[in-house]
């Protein structure tokens, strides 16, 4: 009984605590980083950011934006005939995956064509970045190769000239106010 007293002593207490903790901080640090894309970056998030991968730019492959979780939406939208089925990953899992700062974040597509989501609640409904649009992969003559979209028939109160407007296509990049 008194080796294990000797042992589990108030200095090995210490010295325990303090390996948990380090263990801890090591694994918080490992799973912030953010691995570089090994294929065609399809999006780039800058802003008010706390993970990057390529200086202060977070950028993504689709194998990378997979890996956050998918997520399907089927809705009917002004864009497609009838119920399309969306699949992407949600707006929020991206903007964890970054460690976002800020409350709000500009969304721009390939040609420049901006829309700033200040006012509009991302976190409300679940909203998505679709890469797949009736099974197929999106490219940029489909509107892709990333397209923000709103559930909006599961949401009527989402189907606003507002949210509409924020259905950004050929999506390239995000910037987190």
């Amino acid at each position: 009984m008194r080796q294990f007293e000797q042992v589990t002593g108030e200095g090995s207490s210490i010295g325990l605590k303090l390996f948990v903790v380090l263990v801890i901080g090591c694994w918080v640090s490992a799973s912030m980083a953010l691995e570089p894309p090994k294929g065609e970056v399809l999006l780039k998030i800058s802003g008010n950011i706390g993970v990057s991968n390529n200086g202060d730019e977070a950028w993504f492959d689709l194998e990378m934006l997979q890996a956050l979780g998918v997520s399907e939406i089927r809705t009917e939208s002004p864009w497609t005939e009838g119920m399309a089925h969306f699949k992407g990953v949600r707006i929020t899992d991206v903007m964890e995956a970054v460690g976002a700062k800020g409350k709000s974040f500009e969304a721009q597509a390939l040609d420049k064509y901006k829309v700033d989501f200040t006012g509009i609640d991302y976190r409300k409904y679940p909203i998505i970045i679709a890469w797949e649009l009736n099974g197929e992969l999106l490219t940029v003559r489909t509107l892709g190769p990333l397209w923000v979209m709103f559930p909006f028939s599961d949401h009527a109160e989402a189907d606003t000239l507002q949210h509409r407007n924020a259905s950004i296509w050929q999506l390239q990049q995000l910037k987190v106010n």
